[in-house]
């Protein structure tokens, strides 16, 4: 079992980007609070979160791209599929805290600042539930909810990534194209044709999950969690089998 080399591997070539993205935030968040400061809109205060969209879109993006590369890099150093599929996962989990520690450090670092406040979607959505926390707890939670949520992103990634990889080019254009507009028009189209008691089933159960996630970000965190899982199970079924082929043949 090659686990360890694998899991070394991912972060020899990955933490640069965690790096890029503290120094892109820190440089973006001093910007903004100069232009800000210097020009304010109508005499209010303006109230700006730069980290969170960034965070989770790097993830996603890793998780995309680290499919194909993994698998190369193990099969040409005679690493298992176990062990790459071991080795990344191990990586998913361990980039995703050391993201949402250094974008933590980065929301600690401009905590007094008027204007940058990165943690303004967790705090609507848990406002009440942070109204009988302390401070710490706060933070504690806000870490943990976002390395949840970048796990997730980060595994769905990794999933759609090999399921891109194992396509020929025609599906590749097929899947490229047909996920957007499945979510776009394919979605509505179905709840126009499908039975009304099955739509609404499916709306009660977005519902009730969007509620039980907004009651408190450990019950977000648990849910994020749960499908991360899904996706990293997924994601073995789809590589146990794929083809290791060259790089300019994916």
């Amino acid at each position: 079992m090659k686990i360890k080399q694998v899991f070394v591997w991912n972060w020899k070539t990955s933490w640069i980007s965690i790096a890029g993205l503290a120094l892109v935030l820190l440089g973006v968040n001093l910007l903004l609070i100069a232009a800000f400061s210097a020009a304010p809109v109508d005499g209010k205060t303006v109230r700006i979160s730069s980290i969170d969209t960034a965070m989770v879109t790097m993830c996603f993006v890793g998780g995309l791209m680290s499919f194909a590369s993994v698998l190369r890099f193990g099969g040409a150093n005679g690493a298992s599929r176990r062990s790459v599929f071991g080795g990344t996962a191990a990586f998913a989990v361990t980039y995703s805290a050391a993201l949402s520690l250094c974008c933590g450090g980065l929301q600690l670092l401009f905590s007094g600042s008027e204007i940058i406040d990165n943690s303004m979607a967790f705090k609507y959505i848990y406002g009440a539930w942070l109204a009988e926390r302390t401070a710490f707890a706060e933070n504690c939670a806000w870490l943990i909810w976002t390395a949840a949520l970048c796990l997730t992103l980060f595994t769905l990634g990794y999933l759609m990534g090999g399921i891109f990889y194992r396509l020929g080019k025609l599906g590749k254009i097929l899947f490229a194209a047909g996920v957007p507009s499945f979510l776009v028009v394919g979605v509505p189209v179905l709840a126009l044709i499908l039975p009304r008691r099955l739509v609404q089933g499916a709306v009660q159960l977005a519902v009730d999950i969007g509620t039980y996630c907004a009651r408190s970000p450990m019950h977000a965190g648990a849910a994020a969690l749960v499908l991360a899982t899904v996706f990293l199970a997924l994601s073995w079924l789809v590589m146990r089998r794929a083809p290791i082929t060259p790089a300019q043949g994916n």
